[in-house]
């Protein structure tokens, strides 16, 4: 498998930076062009969204999910997330675990303010919802939260991915919400 192939490359700047930077490589190395194209998660990662294993993990904690870093089978998830974005999410999230380690057993996705859970987390928004092709699908520097549930629809992704992506990338101001402070 692939298993381990980012190791090296899992080391630079900002955590953040980091999941960006491996996410456009990913879609570079494993030929996903079209930013603007929902990606299949599920089948790029040889499983089907529907039949991840649902676990009871209550909404209070911050476990989001656990995920199998098996080579033989590549990433596995395990969830109480319902929703076929956040099922989604949470793959991709597990796709960068998977491609940044290299022990096999098993991980936790968590809510953890964590490098390792940033950069996974930014790696999986890069990954399902490119800046680049924000950039194309969003109509200009002043933007509606019916845009922005348009275009996550599009995608196939929760509307809170698509904002945290316009928010973070800086791609246009989203009406009724204050932008955010200029970065150094």
């Amino acid at each position: 498998g692939n298993k381990g192939m980012y190791y090296s490359l899992a080391r630079s700047s900002t955590p953040w930076q980091c999941g960006y930077d491996l996410a456009r490589k990913f879609r570079k190395d494993f030929c996903l062009r079209n930013p603007t194209k929902p990606l299949a998660i599920d089948k790029l990662c040889g499983i089907r969204r529907q039949n991840l294993p649902v676990i009871r993990v209550g909404e209070e904690h911050q476990l989001d999910a656990v995920t199998t870093l098996s080579d033989s089978l590549g990433p596995q998830v395990a969830t109480s997330k319902r929703r076929e974005s956040s099922k989604g999410y949470l793959l991709a999230r597990s796709l960068c675990e998977y491609l940044c380690s290299r022990t096999e057993g098993s991980a936790l996705l968590t809510r953890v303010s964590s490098d390792r859970q940033k950069r996974n987390r930014a790696f999986a928004a890069e990954l399902l919802a490119p800046a680049e092709g924000l950039r194309e699908l969003l109509s200009g520097s002043r933007i509606t939260k019916d845009e922005i549930a348009e275009t996550a629809a599009r995608l196939g992704v929760s509307d809170w991915l698509v904002e945290h992506q316009v928010q973070n990338h800086r791609i246009a101001e989203i009406e009724g919400m204050p932008p955010l402070p200029a970065s150094d």
